[in-house]
């Protein structure tokens, strides 16, 4: 296998690249990502018995389009998420998450509680040792972690909370106000249909329709005020109650991003989760018309990078903020 993304592999010790015949690293807007699937050629059966790969074994990786003039080098540490599954006598199937969103999803051991603090505290007292970069998120709350809960749990609430994503991505815990998200700059073109495009989009499946998943979604919450009562929001939806959120919250409840489209595109690095992309899609007929039932600006949710042999390409799933 060429040095097409992954650069280089190591478990304790060196991983020879040319052992792995397929690998997919997947970036995305939630504190479910990074992810790492290996796919080993193994005629031996030496991964586990020789690098020792199996269940919470760390994985150091160098990955990235580094020949590229707009290459960029990824390094990450991941977690092997379970045991080695044995496809057929000759590969093996490895799963990994990266290990910062590892540790979020162990069951705390103790209680925490974080008193009228600011989401920049919460999460630095429960990430200590990530880089943090918050946009467009002001307030405070108090968050409380019972034991046996997750902290990753707590930062999706917390994040919900404030009408924003909460992702790690490259080194970074973001915290990303959605209403910050239509202020950004266009970050790269994709066109279908058109060969002479910069960045062209193919295999285009258009996704179930983002008004069914927000009347899926869709709340109506609701908190407790002393002197009020109940005070609910104005959502056409099911009552929740949420008794210490705060009447400056009740609007970000329902707010999320609503995939739209997903597509495959020519494997590059200078695209991220949260991006802004224009997407523009051609009807195929004689006059190859604009098709204009999908907005062209969508925000990037998922992006999967895959290499097989010496192709490199993207699968990404992108999609627009529903209230």
């Amino acid at each position: 296998m060429d040095s097409v993304f992954l650069q280089s592999l190591s478990a304790g010790g060196d991983i020879p690249v040319s052992r792995v015949s397929e690998v997919t690293y997947i970036e995305g807007c939630t504190l479910n990502y990074p992810r790492l699937i290996l796919l080993f050629s193994d005629y031996d059966a030496d991964i586990r018995n020789e690098y020792g790969i199996d269940f919470e074994t760390e994985i150091e990786t160098r990955m990235g389009d580094v020949e590229m003039p707009d290459g960029e080098e990824l390094t990450e540490t991941f977690v092997v998420l379970a045991k080695p599954k044995q496809l057929d006598d000759k590969r093996v199937l490895v799963e990994c998450l990266q290990k910062d969103v590892y540790e979020l999803k162990k069951p705390a051991s103790g209680a925490e509680l974080f008193n009228d603090s600011s989401p920049d505290q919460v999460i630095s007292a429960l990430m200590p040792n990530v880089d943090v970069s918050l946009r467009g998120v002001r307030g405070r709350g108090t968050y409380h972690l019972n034991p046996e809960d997750t902290r990753s749990a707590l930062l999706k609430q917390m994040a919900k909370e404030f009408g924003a994503l909460i992702y790690y991505n490259r080194g970074t815990l973001n915290m990303v106000a959605y209403s910050e998200l239509a202020g950004q700059s266009i970050e790269k073109e994709f066109e279908q249909n058109n060969t002479q495009a910069e960045h062209g989009a193919w295999s285009v499946k258009l996704l179930y329709s983002g008004d069914l998943q927000a009347n899926k979604k869709r709340i109506n919450p609701a908190m407790w005020d002393q002197a009020q009562g109940y005070v609910y929001g104005e959502t056409d939806g099911y009552d929740v109650a949420f008794p210490q959120l705060g009447q400056d919250k009740l609007e970000h409840i329902n707010k999320h991003l609503a995939p739209c489209v997903q597509f495959m595109a020519r494997g590059t690095t200078q695209i991220q989760p949260a991006d802004k992309a224009k997407l523009v899609l051609h009807r195929l007929n004689e006059d190859s018309v604009l098709d204009e039932s999908v907005d062209e600006e969508q925000f990037i949710i998922e992006v999967a990078h895959h290499q097989r042999g010496f192709s490199y390409l993207l699968q990404m799933t992108s999609g627009v903020v529903h209230e």
